[in-house]
């Protein structure tokens, strides 16, 4: 995304067009979303970034592509008089502050809060946050006093996005995060981050893979796991839509997807991956278990074709296919991974599994070439 203009540097005819267009797009169900948004952490910056999306959008669908991005309003600087507006009432006539009914957008005294933006929030000074959340939390009080100053209905949590100065105010607060997107910096390890939704009391294997299943250029996350309730086993597996740049799931998650067919009674192990094996284009799903039996272990796998944009397997499933040869009588793990090892420019199957006799465990793979269109080894 490129560096969002300055509001004060359009011209007065550019703002007053700016500001006809946002009035368009200000509704009710527009303004009662603002209250939605996590105003905490890194959510400060992201959920607000995705509301002035939906303006940046609707200013596109105009053509109006010169006001997207958004202009950004400097708290440093004088509130245009083009924008000391908003639309006046709800869309059924009632004020947007009840107990204030002629509550102005913006107290005329404050207009030109000289509030500048606080030095750490500067480039190169912002590299020194260490992540989105810690970042977040320290610019929120100075976000939230800039809000106070400028006043009226600008400064009530509930309906302030009915001011368009809102939108070009949270246009400048993205840009502090935008910067700070930019850092060159060692990124260490992400704190782990919990995967929402049920999980059973129990399991017995589980796994994960990256793809970009709805197509738009995204990578979605796909978490499996094997459920070990009383009586047979299943695999599920959901998909979190949309990583961020920063790792986190941006667009929500899928409910738990059951994957079907036989897992057996005891799991040992499993695994999953993403793969176009049919060559037909998209993205197949492969699901991998280690069934324990009384006696020897065995190594199954199954595909589920098709993956649409919703994360459905339209194709169907094939049965489990067993993958031939020792694993052993006890396993602490498996995993699963396709690739063109070969480089014939077919897929091959790779196997994993830790065995557990008595003393050391130890790891193997096995690779199984040449899956063809029907997802056998051929």
């Amino acid at each position: 995304m490129p560096h969002r203009r300055d509001l004060n540097s359009l011209s007065a005819v550019e703002r007053t067009d700016l500001v006809n267009l946002m009035m368009q797009y200000i509704t009710d169900a527009v303004v009662d979303l603002h209250p939605t948004i996590t105003h905490s952490g890194e959510h400060l910056f992201t959920g607000h970034r995705t509301y002035i999306e939906g303006m940046e959008n609707f200013l596109s669908s105009q053509g109006r592509g010169e006001f997207v991005p958004l202009p950004k309003w400097d708290p440093v600087n004088e509130v245009p008089a083009e924008f000391r507006v908003m639309s006046q009432t709800r869309e059924d006539g009632t004020p947007w502050v009840p107990s204030q009914p002629n509550l102005p957008p913006v107290q005329n005294p404050n207009a030109d809060p000289n509030r500048a933006m606080p030095a750490q929030f500067a480039p190169p000074a912002v590299c020194s946050f260490p992540n989105g959340e810690v970042l977040g939390d320290a610019a929120n009080p100075w976000h939230g006093g800039v809000h106070g100053q400028v006043g009226g209905v600008f400064t009530i949590f509930a309906v302030a996005s009915a001011v368009p100065l809102f939108w070009c105010w949270h246009a400048f607060v993205d840009e502090i995060y935008y910067d700070w997107q930019q850092c060159p910096r060692v990124r260490g390890w992400k704190d782990p981050t919990q995967v929402p939704g049920w999980f059973g009391w129990e399991n017995q294997g589980g796994g994960v893979a990256v793809a970009d299943i709805s197509g738009n250029g995204r990578p979605d996350l796909v978490v499996f796991h094997i459920d070990n309730p009383e009586g047979d086993n299943h695999g599920y597996y959901r998909i979190g839509w949309n990583f961020d740049i920063n790792g986190n799931v941006a667009d929500g998650w899928t409910d738990p997807i059951m994957v079907p067919g036989w897992f057996g009674w005891e799991n040992q192990g499993g695994g999953v991956t993403i793969a176009d094996v049919s060559g037909n284009g998209q993205r197949d799903l492969v699901v991998f278990h280690i069934d324990n039996p009384g006696g020897d272990n065995h190594g199954y796998y199954r595909i589920g074709w098709n993956l649409d944009v919703n994360g459905n397997a339209t194709g169907g499933w094939t049965d489990p296919i067993m993958v031939p040869g020792w694993f052993g009588w006890e396993n602490q793990g498996g995993g699963v991974t396709v690739a063109d090892i070969s480089g014939n420019g077919r897929p091959d199957l790779v196997v994993f599994h830790i065995d557990n006799p008595e003393g050391d465990n130890h790891g193997y793979y096995r690779i199984g070439w040449n899956l063809d269109t029907n997802g056998d080894i051929s």
